[in-house]
């Protein structure tokens, strides 16, 4: 639903590499290029590097996974701000499907900007059956999501 929102003609999707694999998916799906950054040789987000892809592309989206799949690194606080305020002209997505199994959260820092959302998810904590996640982010980008979710994208039960 994010990739199909921020949609625009000429736009790109940047996000770190390897990640979570069903990024880059929705991306072709909606018709928009996915950049993908490698991290450094010690899984770390390679925070300059990133930020020089959003400055190059004209992008609508920036995914960061945190802690990040597959590797379950946590990047640092301070590159995930560099980049956050680096793609002002864009959305950050900060994925903590895995926070479960983190010390730390971006949900209560993602408040002081207005260009991002934290998703997570219930799966990791045993309930992955009914496919129930949920987003934190300003009303305005929620109804700008709201308006692609499909009509019956939760179950019934859920």
């Amino acid at each position: 639903m994010m990739s199909m929102a921020c949609a625009r003609p000429g736009a790109k999707v940047v996000a770190p590499v390897p990640g979570f694999v069903m990024y880059k998916m929705p991306v072709k799906f909606a018709h928009v290029e996915f950049v993908g950054m490698p991290l450094n040789s010690d899984f770390t987000l390679d925070a300059d590097a990133l930020i020089a892809a959003i400055e190059e592309h004209a992008h609508a989206l920036v995914y960061l996974a945190y802690p990040n799949n597959p590797t379950g690194i946590l990047y640092g606080d301070a590159d995930i701000e560099r980049v956050v305020v680096a793609a002002s002209k864009s959305l950050v997505m900060i994925d903590e499907a895995y926070q479960p199994f983190a010390e730390k959260t971006w949900l209560p820092p993602a408040a002081e900007f207005d260009n991002v959302v934290v998703m997570r998810t219930v799966s990791k904590l045993g309930l992955a059956g009914i496919r129930l996640g949920y987003m934190a982010g300003l009303p305005a980008w929620i109804m700008q999501f709201d308006k692609v979710r499909p009509p019956y994208n939760i179950n019934v039960l859920t």
